[in-house]
């Protein structure tokens, strides 16, 4: 199972954002659904992540207002490969 979704990082903690989350079987909706999160203009500030896991352990994730060189920064037009 893919699961996809947003987290909040603040002082002290994170959470998940309520809604954001997607949960499939299919890596082809995992990544589209991955793609439209990344491009979601409610998410564009740095206190975002947005996470890619497979059966509980992380594929990818990304930072919003990261650069490219950084840990959890991913091109927009870079492969996914699940």
């Amino acid at each position: 199972m893919y699961k996809i979704y947003v987290i909040k990082q603040r002082r002290g903690g994170s959470e998940r954002v309520a809604g954001s989350q997607t949960s499939t079987y299919s890596p082809d909706i995992a990544i589209a659904a991955f793609r439209a999160a990344y491009s979601d203009p409610r998410w564009q500030s740095p206190e975002y992540l947005l996470l890619l896991t497979q059966s509980h352990q992380q594929r990818a994730a990304f930072r919003f207002g990261s650069s490219p060189g950084e840990r959890d920064y991913i091109a927009p037009d870079q492969e996914i490969l699940l």
